[in-house]
């Protein structure tokens, strides 16, 4: 056809207009002939194939983890895989035919691509132990102005999370954040770790709210919304996995109001979640410390305020290396149990005594 695809010259080396578009249909005409082979199940009776989910970071939907269920149950032989990406990434495999759906965040609808609202959630402000407005109840927007911050990175691109940078700004955090990342987890250790105020979805920072982790600070109300889409590619010719799995989740998505799909710390019982406010320990957190006294693992998650003020003690360090790596404090004991069964009663009474003994210099 006699046209130019790349444009090269000193310092610059990028794809024309027409390079652009011979790509993007290559990568087309890749995904459909790499996925012949599933397409060909069309011709059976039990339904198999393949799913190629591609989503955000911490996608927290109980919705969306029924319907799964549901599905699994229903198509045994179904296959999947789950790759996590930031939200523009995710898009592009979609475009690209490289996914089979995506759930991800959308500031505005794409052409291309067929988008739902999954769910809807909202951001706070937090911060870790290290830090000074932790565990205090009577802070105000003034005590917050002009801390550091550590911040998501569609919130410095004018991305979907825009609303979230607004909400920075609206107390006057420090104008460049202090810790970045496109990661969910990962702004979470940011923010655990003392770098910095953070925002997260308040239905899933409430678990380490309870644990002893965050502290949510002002404002807490009029909070930014945001929607997280399930996404497909109708030009997508889909196998008969995925178009079960899309139709399971459109019908889901049709059959449950939007309000039963807002995800509100304390107002949706789907989420168990309980308010975040100003409590400083959950009821069940504390019966389960009040059933076990005696647990050295189960004191070090207790008295959060009193240790949150006195400053850094190892035992803090130490619970938030635990749940960071996955485990919360109210399921330690369950894990030595465990491990006494594995490696014997004699390691597991070492154990204990090793942390019994930590734990006496702060208990004096």
């Amino acid at each position: 056809m006699e046209k130019r695809l790349l444009d090269c010259r000193p310092g610059h080396f990028a794809l024309t207009p027409a390079g652009e578009t011979l790509y993007r249909e290559s990568c087309m005409l890749f995904g459909s002939i790499s996925r012949l082979r599933g397409l060909m199940a069309a011709a059976e009776t039990v339904v198999t194939g393949h799913v190629a989910i591609a989503m955000t970071s911490h996608v927290v939907c109980p919705h969306f983890d029924e319907a799964m269920a549901r599905f699994n149950t229903a198509y045994p032989e179904v296959t999947y895989s789950i790759s996590i990406t930031d939200s523009a990434e995710v898009l592009s495999r979609l475009r690209q035919n490289q996914a089979s759906v995506g759930l991800c965040l959308m500031r505005e609808d794409d052409p291309m691509l067929d988008s739902r609202i999954l769910f809807r959630e909202f951001f706070g402000l937090f911060c870790g132990p290290p830090h000074r407005l932790f565990g205090r109840s009577d802070i105000g927007i003034e005590d917050v102005s002009g801390e550091r911050s550590v911040s998501f990175q569609t919130e410095l691109d004018n991305g979907p999370l825009y609303l979230v940078r607004q909400l920075r700004e609206r107390v006057n955090l420090h104008p460049e954040p202090h810790g970045l990342s496109a990661n969910l987890p990962e702004v979470r250790r940011m923010i655990i770790t003392g770098m910095g105020i953070g925002a997260l979805p308040v239905h899933i920072a409430w678990r380490d709210v309870d644990a002893g982790l965050l502290w949510q600070v002002p404002p807490k109300d009029h909070l930014p919304a945001v929607e997280i889409h399930f996404v497909v590619n109708p030009r997508r010719s889909l196998n008969p996995a995925e178009t079960a799995f899309v139709q399971t989740i459109h019908e889901m998505i049709a059959q449950t109001s939007l309000e039963e799909r807002t995800y509100l710390s304390g107002d949706n019982p789907s989420c168990r979640a309980a308010p975040i406010g100003e409590r400083s320990q959950s009821v069940a957190s504390r019966n389960l410390i009040a059933s076990s006294k005696n647990s050295p693992a189960l004191r070090i998650s207790s008295t959060r305020k009193s240790r949150a003020r006195s400053g850094w003690p190892w035992r803090r360090a130490s619970m938030i290396s635990l749940c960071l790596c996955g485990a919360r404090p109210s399921e330690l004991p369950s894990s030595a149990q465990r491990a006494s069964q594995n490696i014997g009663l004699r390691r597991s009474h070492r154990l204990s005594m090793k942390l019994s003994s930590r734990a006496e210099p702060e208990e004096r």
